[in-house]
């Protein structure tokens, strides 16, 4: 009807396509190397390791980065005081928040349970995976604001020197919160 929209097929295309066509009625499958689980196509199958592995990856570095960090001068005895006030009162905060929010996680954790349990398709582990997902996320949280309350008295630290070191500290503090998430 719209000849302009008519896709142009390379030559001898027409007569592949015609010959994969052939090969599929006749039954012929092509073989990979790599295992299928069933219904997943070769590239889910590859995302199903690449993805824990990228995770893997992400948490090896945050580690490197904290260790580089760590390793900055932390300042004088002054600014090492007030860091390690600003620490402690950071980490009784996530105490308490986390008490509070445990009990949120596990009231939701248990009407999700309750509600998948209840719907034919789904699955009873959908709380577990919540209550999972959590706790991941609370130590993202916890590593995150460990790092940041000692990046911070190394950032002004290196600020005495320069701006491009205290920046490489500060940034470098953020990109052990990003990784870990």
């Amino acid at each position: 009807i719209y000849p302009e929209r008519r896709r142009r097929l390379p030559p001898g295309a027409a007569r592949d396509v015609l010959a994969s066509d052939r090969r599929r009625r006749r039954g012929h499958q092509q073989r990979d190397a790599t295992p299928r689980v069933a219904g997943r196509s070769r590239s889910a199958n590859l995302l199903m390791y690449l993805i824990p592995l990228a995770g893997v990856l992400a948490l090896v570095f945050a580690g490197f980065k904290a260790g580089w960090v760590r390793r900055q001068d932390p300042g004088d005895e002054t600014m090492q005081t007030i860091a390690s006030n600003i620490r402690e009162g950071a980490m009784a905060f996530l105490a308490r928040e986390y008490r509070v929010l445990a009990v949120f996680v596990g009231a939701v954790a248990v009407i999700l349970a309750v509600g998948s349990a209840r719907q034919p398709a789904s699955c009873t582990l959908i709380g577990l995976s919540f209550v999972v997902g959590a706790v991941c996320s609370a130590l993202a949280g916890y590593f995150g604001m460990r790092i940041a309350t000692i990046a911070n008295v190394r950032t002004t630290s290196a600020a005495r020197s320069g701006l491009n070191r205290a920046l490489a500290v500060a940034f470098s503090g953020g990109t052990v919160m990003g990784m870990c998430v």
